[in-house]
């Protein structure tokens, strides 16, 4: 058999050794006295190789708010600081209201004012309408009663004409009293400011035409008693006109009352308005107050501030940024042939540096699709729970995922040889050693799990492997137990 010369070697400073020793020949191992080669050897054993990756990245915060102001104005009150935790609703920012407290006010007047306004116009229409009604009754009465007095005097009048003729005057002198009543009124309400000059105007108006009918009803009773001449019939005739003309006078003035009720809706338009402009000046008031624009119960750090208390705030000028704290995202890079093994909504487990929480749990949210140019790496970010508050932005946090599993004779990396024709292992047997030729699935921290080429059961040769040949007959000098576990991660037997 040959015997490597690094087997000669050995064995000859084993023999100075020995010559400069108090030991004997008795003390070498009797596999080195034959000229065998000295192995060790494991019993290969079926399992799963865990393909863990191992990635470092920053925390960062689920997304920024940047608050600015809807109106301008002088900062009365900034009550918090840089760096200050906030939630929602709180204080961030109280303007100067005063101006728009004011404003506020002067709408509220103005409304009142269009208010009172429609009160007055909708008294003086329903009052008008009153008296148009009025003067349009009398004015056709008085048409009646010139027609019966024109009938009466052509054709001459009875004792009950005559009395009915005097019931008519005496009904002229009522109307003719109610209408003076009706101006008094009215010209007192002008004197103390509640009423208008028109309708002074339109009262004075009725009270002539009731003045008007009582004379006519006065005359022509007057000449039913005394009997009629040609001029009297005349006078008649023209007293029937005047009062026909009265007549249509009366019926245009009620369609002049249209009119007023145009006044009335222009009134009411400016109610509309003024209610619109308190509605506005309060809203604008109501901005003055800006506090932090959180959902219920979230919380935020405030990382930038940019105005303080004194100071003019512009509309739209960023006044503070908000940073969520409250699920923040993990950040870092894979390569592309890991990429594959992610995907939205799998759950990690992060350790970050200096959490009080040894391990966290958190999903993929996002899976950038495009790589960076300049280390060809896509960007993984994982959201954490951080209801405790004890995750700070800018943390350095470490994730080792399982990538994937592979099945296989578990076997160390060690004792696999790389040769012009690939992967080989020796295994021992009854004495002897032989090559093999295998395939390799995975390894996984110096463990590697063999998918062909190697049974289970075979005794391979772990120590030894550099000096040994296939064919070599060999001592087996001891053995190691088999594969179990990588680094923390057992491995899984699994039996056929």
């Amino acid at each position: 058999m040959r015997v490597p010369m690094t087997v000669w070697v050995a064995m000859a400073l084993l023999g100075v050794v020995g010559a400069g020793c108090t030991g004997t020949r008795a003390e070498i191992a009797p596999a080195e006295l034959d000229g065998r080669t000295s192995i060790e050897i494991m019993t290969a054993r079926r399992g799963v190789v865990r393909e863990i990756g191992n990635y470092y990245g920053r925390l960062e915060p689920r997304r920024s708010i940047v608050v600015s102001a809807e109106i301008g104005g002088i900062a009365f009150t900034v009550p918090q600081d840089r760096g200050a935790a906030v939630r929602s609703g709180d204080l961030l920012l109280q303007i100067d209201e005063e101006p728009f407290r004011l404003a506020e006010e002067q709408a509220a007047q103005n409304l009142a004012a269009a208010t009172v306004r429609i009160d007055q116009v909708e008294q003086t229409i329903a009052l008008e309408e009153a008296q148009l009604d009025a003067g349009l009754k009398q004015a056709q009465a008085a048409v009646d009663m010139a027609r019966a007095q024109l009938a009466l005097v052509e054709a001459g009048a009875r004792t009950e004409e005559k009395e009915q003729l005097k019931a008519v005057v005496e009904g002229a002198e009522a109307g003719m009293d109610n209408a003076k009543t009706q101006l008094d009124r009215v010209r007192s309400l002008v004197a103390a400011g509640a009423g208008t000059q028109q309708q002074l105007d339109t009262t004075e108006t009725t009270f002539k035409a009731a003045t008007a009918s009582y004379n006519q009803a006065l005359q022509g009773y007057r000449l039913v008693r005394r009997g009629a001449r040609n001029e009297n019939k005349d006078a008649a005739r023209a007293a029937l006109r005047q009062a026909e003309a009265a007549f249509e006078g009366a019926r245009a003035s009620v369609e002049s009352l249209a009119i007023r009720e145009k006044e009335l809706e222009a009134t009411l338009i400016q109610m509309t308005q003024a209610e619109l402009a308190l509605e506005s000046a309060k809203l604008q008031r109501s901005k003055t107050r800006i506090t932090a624009p959180l959902e219920p119960g979230q919380g935020a750090l405030l990382q930038m501030r940019n105005v303080d208390e004194g100071e003019m705030v512009a509309p739209g000028a960023p006044l503070f940024e908000l940073l969520l704290l409250d699920r923040p995202r993990l950040v870092f890079d894979v390569s592309g042939k890991d990429v594959v093994y992610f995907e939205e909504g799998k759950t990690l487990d992060a350790t970050c540096h200096g959490d009080h929480i040894p391990t966290r749990t958190g999903a993929v949210v996002l899976i950038n699709s495009q790589a960076n140019p300049q280390n060809a790496t896509f960007s993984i970010e994982v959201e954490l729970d951080n209801s405790d508050q004890g995750l700070r932005m800018g943390m350095i946090c470490e994730v080792a995922p399982e990538l994937n599993r592979h099945k296989g004779i578990l076997v160390p990396r060690d004792a696999i040889l790389d040769t012009q024709g690939g992967k080989t292992i020796l295994v021992e047997k009854d004495g002897v050693v032989r090559q093999k030729n295998i395939t390799i699935a995975a390894i996984q921290e110096g463990i590697a799990a063999v998918s062909a080429g190697l049974q289970e059961g075979e005794r391979v040769v772990v120590v030894g492997t550099r000096i040994a040949n296939d064919g070599d007959e060999v001592v087996v000098r001891g053995e190691r137990p088999s594969v179990q576990k990588v680094g923390d991660n057992p491995y899984e037997q699994q039996q056929q």
